[in-house]
């Protein structure tokens, strides 16, 4: 697929009506898990364990151990 140059392909501005509360449209589970998902970022998940969450569903994960870090 081509995208003419100096086209949006990504607004992240697009999502912040997920800002507002949960209309009775749709389910209140489901609101959050989108919540969740449209926020980017570096997150401890446990202790010794990172991810890094960005501009869609896939992540990366940071596994710190004994000898190094490792990603997953």
């Amino acid at each position: 697929m081509t995208v003419p140059e100096g086209s949006v392909v990504w607004d992240a501005d697009a999502c912040g009506f997920l800002a507002d509360g949960c209309p009775p449209t749709a389910h209140p589970s489901l609101w959050r898990q989108s919540r969740l998902v449209a926020r980017q970022g570096l997150y401890e998940v446990v202790p010794g364990i990172h991810q890094v969450r960005g501009l869609g569903l896939s992540n990366i994960s940071f596994v710190e151990g004994e000898r190094g870090v490792t990603t997953r």
